[in-house]
């Protein structure tokens, strides 16, 4: 059994991250996780030809999204005019950063054995793959996650050397509206530069069916949530909506400016 949960309401979540910096360089400037975010969100929107009135197709689909999930606390979009359109990290409004969130998720792992005589509808953990970015901010590249791609990578080739494209839902976490957008461009859901692409489809369901980190972020329960959430759909589990997805994958991140990474690709029998 793997067990991960937080409590930030009881945190000071900036200085937590905050701490993870190196103190004699980077932590005295002031740079911290939204500063970082920001940063990096500048980088991306400039070489992708965006703005930051794009964005908010992806923070719509992940709150409505949630409000549909029975496990999150939301019940609709934030009608907030300030969280929608004041900067809070320039390039990014409020809306454009995780909400951090109290939450617990355990997940119970077994062997094939186990696993066929405890339910007919076993989820298979069939790849994994994990990598961390450099540590100074300074020196990673400034629009995408290359240490996501070498774990996605890792992942595809441990599951048979299967791809993007056999992908049928994917459960991703971020810190950011752009965040998120590096991490589907990573692991080869869209194009360099064209993840929004994704949310531009009215019907789009193939992206974080949950909501994602963004509405709900518990830190360090995070990547484990998403798991859980790809594996109950998968499985068909009660109160989460029906799908006819087959394989998941399962992306979280940690550290400062999302410098881990870990891809895990999940496949049920039919």
């Amino acid at each position: 059994m793997i067990i991960a949960y937080s409590k930030p309401s009881e945190s000071d979540v900036d200085a937590f991250w905050t701490s993870l910096l190196e103190p004699f360089i980077q932590r005295p400037v002031g740079l911290d996780q939204r500063s970082a975010a920001g940063l990096y969100a500048q980088r991306y929107l400039a070489a992708a030809g965006l703005g930051a009135d794009d964005l908010r197709s992806v923070s719509e689909h992940a709150w409505a999204a949630a409000a549909r999930n029975a496990g999150v606390d939301v019940s609709e979009l934030p009608t907030d005019d300030a969280f929608w359109n004041d900067d809070f990290a320039t390039p990014l409004r409020r809306s454009d950063l995780s909400r951090p969130v109290d939450g617990a998720v355990a997940i119970l792992i077994s062997n094939a054995e186990v696993a066929a005589s405890a339910t007919s509808r076993p989820i298979w953990i069939t790849g994994m793959g994990s990598a961390i970015d450099q540590h100074f901010l300074a020196a990673r590249e400034p629009d995408t996650f290359p240490a996501c791609e070498v774990a996605a990578k890792s992942a595809y080739r441990m599951a048979g050397g299967i791809g993007p494209a056999d992908i049928d839902l994917a459960e991703v976490s971020a810190t950011s509206t752009v965040g998120e957008l590096m991490v589907l461009e990573a692991v080869g859901l869209a194009e360099k530069h064209h993840g929004i692409d994704l949310y531009r489809d009215p019907d789009q369901s193939r992206i974080n069916p949950s909501g994602g980190a963004l509405p709900a972020d518990p830190i360090m329960a995070t990547g484990l949530v998403r798991l859980h959430e790809a594996a109950s759909r998968l499985g068909g589990r009660p109160g989460v909506e029906a799908t006819d997805a087959r394989t998941a994958l399962v992306h979280g991140a940690g550290g400062f400016g999302m410098q881990n990474h870990c891809v895990i690709t999940l496949e049920v029998n039919s």
